[in-house]
């Protein structure tokens, strides 16, 4: 008797552990109908403090919108990781989609990744909000992605002009990543900085994961640029900058929003000193002191420009679940399963949303529409120093 119910205890404890794992990020027990978002990024490896961000973010902004009262349904965060490999997204995509039948969907983190997974989230019909890729190839190819951060298209020429006009710099060396991001952004830089009479005297690359840059970077030493750029993320370009300064490079170096990460002013320490970079403006408010305190009481870290724009746009794929639920029939209800055509046009319509990010307003095509900062690394802290926007093909300061 004594063994049969301890072993009836130990089922009933494993079933119920079983459920609550199940349950998914920011959904309490509830009796409500359940939509779900799915959430793909690095979770583990050198870039997971981009997707941990990032998905605490949007966990965060479902965990407050499922506390509403008058919320007629629940919300659950279904988180997957890529390890910021497009492969991975890809599997990730496929499960989330075609198991957990997703009605919404934050990121991909990396450009690559979201390139990787765009065919499906069409076919499926997904909306898709990205808070951190940045490619210019992400447009045009389905009407089902947005993004709550500015394009690359916009983000090169600004730091192109900047630093020929501003840092006045004739001559600059570059050290890219081979991937979407990085890749792209070093072409329409160097694109830029030439329209603007200046002069690209080296371009080397590495590869994802890479810890020895010195071979390129004694290259890129005696070509004696003016200015050396990292457009590349914290693990690499925080290996890159030791190194140079190991070898006794001069140059100014100047980075791009993939810099913006705070864990950067850790993992470089005194190399990030003086780093200037392309970022999100500052946003300001009330909404914005109160979001980053609630972050940081809650996960013990500051959030970054990434996190802000995950959370708006989980704040804006939820608006997107309330205005298609109330056209829903109650057997969609029911299934969890309301108009996915209804939830895009929602999230299209967004103007001028106020988010912890600034504003959100969302082009036609899909993308912000916003302008970037120029920011710099001074005594530990980022400080924006200007924002700026670029106006036939001059610089324009506008705050």
């Amino acid at each position: 008797m004594k063994k049969s119910l301890a072993l009836l205890l130990l089922a009933s404890m494993l079933a119920f552990a079983l459920v609550s794992c199940n349950q998914g990020t920011g959904a309490p027990a509830s009796d409500k109908p359940t939509l779900k978002i799915g959430f793909i990024g690095p979770l583990t490896g050198d870039a997971a403090a981009y997707g941990r961000k990032m998905s605490q973010a949007a966990s965060l902004a479902i965990e407050e919108r499922n506390a509403a009262t008058d919320a007629k349904f629940t919300v659950t965060l279904i988180k997957e990781d890529s390890q910021g490999k497009p492969e991975l997204a890809v599997t990730a995509i496929d499960k989330l989609i075609s198991t957990d039948k997703i009605n919404g969907f934050i990121g991909e983190v990396f450009s690559s990744n979201s390139l990787a997974i765009e065919p499906k989230i069409d076919a499926a019909k997904i909306t898709m909000i990205s808070p951190s890729s940045t490619s210019p190839d992400l447009i045009g190819k389905t009407k089902f992605f947005f993004r709550t951060v500015a394009d690359d298209a916009t983000q090169s020429p600004i730091l192109a002009l900047y630093v020929a006009n501003e840092l006045k710099a004739k001559t600059v060396a570059i050290l890219f990543t081979k991937n979407d991001y990085s890749q792209g952004l070093a072409q329409s830089f160097t694109k830029a900085f030439e329209a603007a009479g200046g002069k690209v005297v080296a371009s080397e690359s590495g590869v994802a994961g890479d810890k020895d840059f010195k071979t390129q970077l004694t290259k890129i030493k005696a070509a004696k640029p003016d200015v050396l750029f990292l457009p590349d993320y914290v693990a690499e370009t925080a290996q890159i900058l030791e190194q140079a300064a190991g070898l006794g490079i001069k140059a100014k170096v100047v980075s791009s929003d993939g810099f913006s990460n705070p864990d950067i002013l850790t993992t470089a320490g005194k190399y990030a000193e003086g780093v200037i970079f392309t970022a999100a403006p500052d946003a300001k408010g009330d909404k914005t002191t109160t979001f980053l305190a609630a972050y940081k009481a809650k996960f013990g870290e500051d959030a970054d420009d990434f996190s802000k724009n995950a959370y708006d746009g989980t704040n804006i794929l939820i608006d997107a679940f309330i205005a298609a639920w109330a056209t829903a029939t109650d057997d969609q209800k029911k299934a969890g399963t309301i108009d996915l055509e209804a939830i895009r046009a929602s999230v299209a319509a967004t103007k001028a949303f106020a988010g912890v990010s600034g504003e959100v307003t969302f082009a036609a095509d899909g993308n912000l529409i916003k302008n970037w900062a120029v920011k710099t690394v001074s005594g530990g802290k980022f400080q924006q120093t200007a924002v700026y926007k670029v106006d036939n093909n001059a610089l324009v300061k506008v705050q």
